[in-house]
Protein backbone atom coordinates (compact mmCIF):
# COMPACT_ATOMS: atom_id res chain seq x y z
CA UNK A 1 0.00 0.00 0.00
CA UNK A 2 1.44 3.36 -1.04
CA UNK A 3 1.14 5.77 1.86
CA UNK A 4 2.78 9.01 0.08
CA UNK A 5 0.61 11.89 -0.40
CA UNK A 6 -0.83 11.45 -4.26
CA UNK A 7 -0.51 15.43 -4.60
CA UNK A 8 3.44 14.76 -3.87
CA UNK A 9 3.28 11.91 -6.64
CA UNK A 10 4.98 13.11 -9.72
CA UNK A 11 4.50 17.12 -8.46
CA UNK A 12 8.21 18.76 -9.68
CA UNK A 13 8.72 21.60 -7.04
CA UNK A 14 11.53 24.75 -7.12
CA UNK A 15 13.01 24.76 -3.71
CA UNK A 16 13.72 28.15 -1.67
CA UNK A 17 17.01 28.63 0.48
CA UNK A 18 17.83 27.88 3.60
CA UNK A 19 18.24 30.75 6.31
CA UNK A 20 21.24 30.76 8.03
CA UNK A 21 21.61 34.18 9.09
CA UNK A 22 19.68 36.65 11.35
CA UNK A 23 17.43 39.06 9.91
CA UNK A 24 14.98 41.60 10.80
CA UNK A 25 11.29 41.60 9.59
CA UNK A 26 8.19 43.05 10.30
CA UNK A 27 6.06 39.92 9.82
CA UNK A 28 7.16 36.17 10.58
CA UNK A 29 5.17 33.76 9.16
CA UNK A 30 5.83 30.33 10.55
CA UNK A 31 5.10 27.46 8.05
CA UNK A 32 4.93 27.01 4.40
CA UNK A 33 1.15 25.16 4.30
CA UNK A 34 -1.97 26.74 2.10
CA UNK A 35 -2.45 29.04 5.72
CA UNK A 36 1.07 30.48 5.32
CA UNK A 37 1.64 31.07 2.45
CA UNK A 38 -1.75 32.68 1.79
CA UNK A 39 -0.72 35.16 5.04
CA UNK A 40 1.85 35.68 2.93
CA UNK A 41 -0.16 36.58 -0.29
CA UNK A 42 -2.10 38.92 1.45
CA UNK A 43 0.31 41.17 3.11
CA UNK A 44 1.35 41.50 -0.98
CA UNK A 45 1.70 45.49 -1.76
CA UNK A 46 1.24 45.99 2.40
CA UNK A 47 4.46 48.32 3.07
CA UNK A 48 5.72 45.15 5.16
CA UNK A 49 8.99 43.60 4.92
CA UNK A 50 7.33 40.22 5.21
CA UNK A 51 9.59 36.67 6.08
CA UNK A 52 7.79 33.33 5.39
CA UNK A 53 9.80 30.19 7.41
CA UNK A 54 9.24 26.72 6.59
CA UNK A 55 10.98 23.54 8.50
CA UNK A 56 10.68 21.45 5.21
CA UNK A 57 9.27 22.14 1.98
CA UNK A 58 6.43 24.80 1.16
CA UNK A 59 2.99 22.82 1.10
CA UNK A 60 4.83 19.26 2.10
CA UNK A 61 2.98 19.05 5.41
CA UNK A 62 -0.78 18.94 6.49
CA UNK A 63 -1.39 20.54 3.16
CA UNK A 64 0.09 17.55 1.29
CA UNK A 65 -1.99 15.58 3.01
CA UNK A 66 -5.55 17.00 2.60
CA UNK A 67 -8.71 15.91 0.25
CA UNK A 68 -8.33 18.71 -2.41
CA UNK A 69 -11.76 19.50 -1.79
CA UNK A 70 -12.97 23.44 -1.04
CA UNK A 71 -16.36 22.51 1.11
CA UNK A 72 -18.41 23.65 3.55
CA UNK A 73 -19.92 19.79 4.34
CA UNK A 74 -17.86 19.12 7.33
CA UNK A 75 -19.61 15.48 8.76
CA UNK A 76 -22.17 16.56 11.00
CA UNK A 77 -20.69 20.36 12.14
CA UNK A 78 -23.70 21.95 11.92
CA UNK A 79 -26.06 20.04 14.00
CA UNK A 80 -23.57 20.27 16.43
CA UNK A 81 -22.71 24.05 16.54
CA UNK A 82 -26.68 24.68 16.54
CA UNK A 83 -26.66 22.16 19.43
CA UNK A 84 -23.95 23.44 21.68
CA UNK A 85 -23.94 27.49 20.42
CA UNK A 86 -27.23 27.91 18.37
CA UNK A 87 -28.51 28.29 14.98
CA UNK A 88 -26.73 31.68 14.31
CA UNK A 89 -23.39 30.74 15.50
CA UNK A 90 -23.84 27.70 13.23
CA UNK A 91 -25.19 30.44 10.16
CA UNK A 92 -21.62 32.81 11.21
CA UNK A 93 -19.32 29.29 10.12
CA UNK A 94 -21.05 28.45 6.90
CA UNK A 95 -21.00 31.96 5.92
CA UNK A 96 -16.51 31.84 7.09
CA UNK A 97 -16.76 28.70 4.99
CA UNK A 98 -18.03 29.77 2.04
CA UNK A 99 -16.94 32.83 1.97
CA UNK A 100 -13.02 31.19 2.43
CA UNK A 101 -13.83 29.23 -0.69
CA UNK A 102 -14.90 32.38 -2.73
CA UNK A 103 -11.25 33.68 -1.45
CA UNK A 104 -9.82 30.94 -3.35
CA UNK A 105 -11.76 30.46 -6.45
CA UNK A 106 -11.38 34.71 -6.34
CA UNK A 107 -7.47 33.96 -6.19
CA UNK A 108 -7.02 31.33 -8.73
CA UNK A 109 -9.43 33.58 -11.38
CA UNK A 110 -7.55 36.99 -10.67
CA UNK A 111 -3.71 34.94 -10.60
CA UNK A 112 -4.43 32.29 -13.40
CA UNK A 113 -3.29 29.62 -11.27
CA UNK A 114 -3.19 26.30 -12.59
CA UNK A 115 -4.34 23.64 -10.27
CA UNK A 116 -6.82 22.07 -11.64
CA UNK A 117 -9.86 23.91 -9.93
CA UNK A 118 -13.15 21.83 -10.81
CA UNK A 119 -16.64 22.45 -9.60
CA UNK A 120 -17.88 19.34 -7.34
CA UNK A 121 -20.71 18.12 -5.71
CA UNK A 122 -20.31 17.39 -1.93
CA UNK A 123 -21.32 14.48 -0.27
CA UNK A 124 -22.44 13.31 3.17
CA UNK A 125 -23.42 9.76 3.77
CA UNK A 126 -24.53 6.85 6.18
CA UNK A 127 -24.11 3.63 5.86
CA UNK A 128 -26.62 3.03 8.62
CA UNK A 129 -30.11 3.85 9.92
CA UNK A 130 -29.96 6.47 12.93
CA UNK A 131 -30.82 10.43 13.03
CA UNK A 132 -27.75 12.09 13.05
CA UNK A 133 -27.93 12.76 9.49
CA UNK A 134 -31.55 13.65 9.56
CA UNK A 135 -30.14 16.61 12.19
CA UNK A 136 -27.27 17.83 9.95
CA UNK A 137 -30.02 17.85 6.85
CA UNK A 138 -32.58 20.00 8.96
CA UNK A 139 -29.97 22.05 10.55
CA UNK A 140 -28.60 22.87 7.06
CA UNK A 141 -32.26 23.41 5.69
CA UNK A 142 -32.83 25.86 8.63
CA UNK A 143 -29.60 27.48 6.85
CA UNK A 144 -31.08 28.40 3.79
CA UNK A 145 -28.48 25.57 2.39
CA UNK A 146 -29.86 24.26 -1.16
CA UNK A 147 -29.78 20.20 -0.65
CA UNK A 148 -30.28 16.98 -3.09
CA UNK A 149 -30.95 13.46 -1.55
CA UNK A 150 -29.67 10.64 -2.72
CA UNK A 151 -29.17 7.08 -1.94
CA UNK A 152 -26.36 6.37 -3.81
CA UNK A 153 -22.73 7.83 -3.95
CA UNK A 154 -20.93 9.13 -6.91
CA UNK A 155 -19.40 6.06 -8.12
CA UNK A 156 -22.36 4.34 -7.63
CA UNK A 157 -22.34 3.17 -4.08
CA UNK A 158 -25.92 2.72 -2.75
CA UNK A 159 -25.94 4.19 1.05
CA UNK A 160 -28.66 4.61 3.87
CA UNK A 161 -28.71 7.66 2.68
CA UNK A 162 -27.10 11.09 1.74
CA UNK A 163 -27.43 14.32 0.08
CA UNK A 164 -24.85 16.61 -1.30
CA UNK A 165 -24.53 20.15 -2.52
CA UNK A 166 -23.15 21.75 -5.90
CA UNK A 167 -21.39 24.79 -4.99
CA UNK A 168 -18.11 23.10 -3.83
CA UNK A 169 -14.73 22.16 -5.53
CA UNK A 170 -11.84 19.90 -5.89
CA UNK A 171 -8.36 21.31 -6.61
CA UNK A 172 -4.61 20.58 -6.53
CA UNK A 173 -3.63 22.14 -3.00
CA UNK A 174 0.36 22.10 -4.28
CA UNK A 175 -0.31 23.80 -7.13
CA UNK A 176 -2.23 26.11 -5.79
CA UNK A 177 0.44 26.56 -3.31
CA UNK A 178 3.39 27.06 -5.19
CA UNK A 179 2.19 29.34 -7.44
CA UNK A 180 1.13 31.53 -4.53
CA UNK A 181 4.73 31.15 -3.39
CA UNK A 182 6.18 31.83 -6.71
CA UNK A 183 4.06 35.52 -6.73
CA UNK A 184 4.97 35.91 -3.02
CA UNK A 185 8.68 35.79 -4.13
CA UNK A 186 8.24 38.01 -7.13
CA UNK A 187 6.44 40.58 -5.09
CA UNK A 188 9.65 40.99 -2.76
CA UNK A 189 8.54 38.34 0.32
CA UNK A 190 11.12 36.38 1.15
CA UNK A 191 10.54 32.49 2.21
CA UNK A 192 13.25 30.24 3.55
CA UNK A 193 12.48 26.47 3.54
CA UNK A 194 14.57 23.89 5.86
CA UNK A 195 14.54 26.32 7.98
CA UNK A 196 13.31 24.79 11.85
CA UNK A 197 12.24 28.37 13.92
CA UNK A 198 13.02 27.64 17.24
CA UNK A 199 13.23 30.48 19.42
Amino acid sequence: MNNNSIWLDGFDKTTCPKLNKDIEVDVLIIGGGITGISTAYHLINKKLKVCLVEKNNIGCGVTSKTTGKLTYLQENIYSKLKTYVGLEKAKLYLESQKEAIKIVTDIIEKENINCDLEKNSSYIFSYKDDNKLEKERKTLLDLNVQLKDSNKLPNNEEVIDSFYVEDTYVFHPLKYVHALKNICLKNNISIYENTKVTS
